[in-house]
C-alpha cells in the first residue's frame, strides 16, 4: 500500500504532516508537506504516523515498514496497548 490514505472500520485515515514548534506546518524545497515518519529505534523499520481525515478519535495509527524487505504492519494504539497487523 503506498497511498496516503489507511482505512479503518469507522473512517479513513490519511498520513500526518510534520509541524514545526509553532504548529505551521514543514515544508520541502518542493513547496510540497513533509510527511510525518522515523526510523525505528533499531534502525530496521520506517514509522509513518497517520490521523483521521475527520478529528475525533484520539489513537496513535502507525505504518511500520521494513526497509529491507518491505513489508509493511500497522499498529493501533490506544492508552498502553497497541495492536498491530500485517498489510500485506
Amino acid at each position: 500500500m503506498d497511498s496516503d490514505t489507511l482505512f479503518s472500520d469507522a473512517e479513513d485515515l490519511v498520513a500526518e504532516f510534520k509541524k514545526n514548534i509553532d504548529g505551521s506546518f514543514i515544508l520541502d524545497p518542493k513547496n510540497e508537506f513533509v510527511v510525518n515518519e522515523r526510523d525505528s529505534s533499531d534502525g530496521l523499520f520506517t514509522i509513518r504516523y497517520y490521523k483521521p481525515r475527520i478529528e475525533g478519535l484520539f489513537a496513535r495509527i502507525e505504518r511500520w515498514t521494513e526497509k529491507y524487505r518491505k513489508n509493511k504492519m500497522a499498529c493501533y494504539y490506544q492508552g498502553k496497548y497497541h495492536y498491530p497487523f500485517w498489510l500485506d
